[in-house]
């Protein structure tokens, strides 16, 4: 049982990104492996908005906190469904941290799901809610599994076993243009453009993204933000601001620090090797 894709290694090892091959490739970014580390004690780290959603199993016995800004805290054991996020969450993780999850591209969980994920934004609910015994199956033969190439099959099996329907062309086309436009497209010339009324595509958008198309455009700016941030490493601010089509600097750090939490300048000192992840 060796999966087809590419596993990818970082973190001397503890951390494992693996990215599989189509038809999985479609609608997943990558599947995750986080191995036991036995020098890391309890940690907290903060994950920013990416558009995407998340499906984690716990391999471990202590569950997993969700330290969330403006709502109540989440306390996850076995296995979830995290929906998209408007905000910065931070993750209160056990000392030995056994996880194995997928990332999933914007709008890329709906044919797994198969509701509108409207329903999960900014919560996150136990998979077996959803996917029944399935989901506790494949947590048992996670745990009997004797390597990580195995583990990834796994996981593909599960998801695969899960698909229910194909992507949504219209949207998928709405999610290119807004991903890749800098700056982003005007929402009613691009509903007009997918041949949709307004209040329509809005809510077609919502049911199968999580999000607005509003709010997943201030999040894709956002996120060019951080790339932008990494890949030149940025000493002048300001000149972020004006690449991603920023009002101006005040708009800038607004934003940025309503999504993350840190002014633009207190994220460089503290951005992993990630963007989008901090170690708080």
């Amino acid at each position: 049982m060796v999966p087809s894709g590419k596993i990818r290694t970082f973190l001397n090892g503890h951390l494992l990104l693996y990215t599989p091959e189509k038809p999985l490739s479609q609608f997943v970014n990558h599947i995750w492996y986080a191995k036991p580390c036995g020098t890391r004690g309890r940690t907290v780290e903060r994950f920013l908005p990416n558009g995407s959603m998340d499906l984690v199993i716990n391999l471990g016995e202590e569950p997993e906190k969700v330290l969330c800004p403006d709502a109540k805290d989440q306390t996850l054991k076995r296995f979830w469904i995290s929906g998209l996020q408007s905000k910065y969450v931070r993750i209160e993780t056990p000392p030995l941290l056994s996880m194995i999850g997928v990332e999933f591209k914007p709008g890329g969980a709906y044919p797994f799901f198969g509701f509108s994920m409207s329903e999960l934004k900014e919560s996150s609910v136990d998979l077996d809610l959803i996917w029944g015994c399935s989901a506790t199956t494949a947590r048992e033969a996670l745990l009997e599994s004797k390597s990580d190439e195995e583990k990834f099959h796994i996981m593909e099996n599960l998801l695969l076993r899960n698909l229910q329907a194909a992507h949504q062309p219209v949207i998928q086309n709405a999610l290119q243009m807004i991903s890749m436009s800098n700056p982003a497209p005007n929402i009613r010339a691009l509903a007009n453009a997918m041949g949709m009324s307004h209040k329509r595509f809005i809510s077609h958008f919502e049911s199968i993204v999580g999000t607005t198309p509003k709010l997943f455009s201030r999040i894709c700016r956002f996120q060019l933000a951080l790339r932008t941030i990494a890949t030149n490493n940025h000493k002048d601010l300001t000149s972020v601001a004006v690449y991603c089509y920023y009002f101006d600097q005040a708009h800038f750090i607004k934003e940025f620090e309503e999504f993350s939490g840190y002014t633009p300048g207190q994220y460089l000192q503290v951005k992993g090797l990630f963007p989008g992840w901090i170690s708080d």
